[in-house]
């Protein structure tokens, strides 16, 4: 087999490795720009089971098609080699926001988290409500929803991954002893064993808003700790900890975490719609512009930003670095430790109290690129007080997918441009 090829796809550069995965930057076929092609490493193919699951999985995640929830163009193997195939993102996952915000003094803003996590809940209601070509449900269930599975790019839209790898990675760690669970995001059902819907990935939101608008971690510490913790309900109330929390959305945290799934949120449509109402009565704008500011402000330093000669007031184009995430653990995580802005909360890294932190994302640095901050799509609501919240009544209209599409190719492009530059 050709070291630079697999199958179709010529290997540019090699990530990073995961867990069970190894990552690259590639070009395929029929792909105008990189993508980023994941394979599973030599060592578990014989794992017949995971291999097995790997590529049904990936095969069912290459059918989700929507704007927050990664791309998968391909799933197969070659001379033994099995990979995905996947959009390459030019942003950072939820670790990395929260952790840069805290060291740039300006930890996420309550309601540009629950603009985030309304994104996913949008793309978990795609997901959810999939049906294959007969009109049955797929019954799709991601399983593991961390902030390492969410990636925000730097034009504001939040991204799943792993929707392909999910349930084959929890099954390696059922086979191979030596991969430490990650039971931080996991539901108490599944901590059970008990048979999985959508529910489970609900409650692994629910862990996420939490952490992203109270500002500490919920679940952590040893491993036998936290899933006595998760199955007994053991949930501090937000606004315990942080008072100036505001009500509504810490009935909706409180709602997504219920131990019990019959009084949990039914479906991720229900959960939307709370976060939307939500951000309609917030008072804050928390738009994809609202979010690519965010992130320019946080990991761009104001050196670096342009202005493009005649374009609108506000509308920029910013040098960003654009970062590929794989799964590995990072021992050095271990010792890391940060205050939180916060007044009295504690951190959201991870320190030598968290012995079992689970994998977490590892990003390797690529060139700079540009991406252009989009104004907030027609199809978000604007309340009275001015906040502007994705509307649930109305989704996107198809020319402003397009715009994001044209947008994502462009980037793509000067991305692999610059990389054999």
């Amino acid at each position: 087999m050709n070291p630079e090829r697999i199958g179709n796809y010529e290997l540019l550069e090699y990530l990073t490795a995961g867990g069970m995965a190894d990552l690259y930057l590639a070009r395929g076929p029929r792909q105008d720009g990189p993508i980023v092609l994941k394979t599973i490493q030599r060592k578990y193919v014989e794992l017949t089971r995971v291999v097995k699951m790997f590529i049904d999985e990936g095969r069912i995640a290459k059918a989700l098609d929507h704007p927050n929830i990664v791309r998968i163009y391909d799933v197969g193997s070659s001379a033994g080699a099995y990979y995905i195939a996947m959009e390459l993102i030019v942003g950072r996952d939820l670790l990395a926001i929260a952790r840069r915000g805290i060291e740039a003094g300006r930890f996420l803003p309550v309601h540009l988290a629950a603009a985030i996590l309304a994104q996913v809940a949008t793309g978990l209601v795609y997901a959810h409500e999939k049906r294959d070509e007969d009109g049955l449900p797929l019954a799709i269930v991601h399983c593991d929803i961390s902030p390492g599975n969410v990636v925000v790019s730097f034009g504001g839209t939040a991204k799943i991954v792993d929707f392909g790898i999910a349930r084959a990675a929890i099954q390696l760690r059922a086979e191979d002893h030596s991969i430490v669970g990650k039971y931080n995001y996991m539901s108490p059902e599944q901590i059970l064993g008990k048979p999985l819907d959508a529910r489970a990935d609900l409650f692994a939101l629910g862990i996420i808003l939490y952490e992203l608008t109270v500002g500490r971690r919920l679940f952590r510490g040893r491993a036998e700790d936290v899933k006595a913790r998760i199955t007994g309900g053991v949930v501090p109330r937000p606004r315990d900890v942080r008072p100036d929390l505001p009500e509504a959305l810490e009935r909706i945290i409180l709602k997504a975490l219920e131990v019990d799934r019959e009084r949990r949120y039914g479906s991720a449509r229900e959960l939307r719609r709370d976060l939307y109402d939500f951000l309609a009565h917030d008072g804050h704008a928390a738009g994809k512009r609202e979010l690519a500011e965010y992130l320019r402000e946080i990991f761009v330093p104001a050196s670096q930003r342009i202005a493009v000669p005649g374009a609108p007031e506000n509308e920029d184009l910013d040098l960003g670095v654009g970062f590929v995430g794989g799964f590995a653990k990072d021992e050095s995580d271990d010792e890391l430790s940060l205050e939180s802005p916060l007044p009295g909360l504690t951190d959201l890294v991870v320190d030598a109290d968290d012995p079992e932190p689970g994998p977490l994302i590892v990003t390797k640095e690529v060139p700079l690129v540009a991406e252009r901050t989009l104004a907030v799509p027609p199809s978000h609501a604007v309340s009275p007080q001015g906040a502007v919240a994705p509307d649930p009544q109305h989704p996107p209209a198809r020319g402003s997918d397009l715009l994001f599409a044209l947008v994502a190719i462009g980037v793509a492009v000067a991305l692999y441009l610059l990389i054999r530059a």
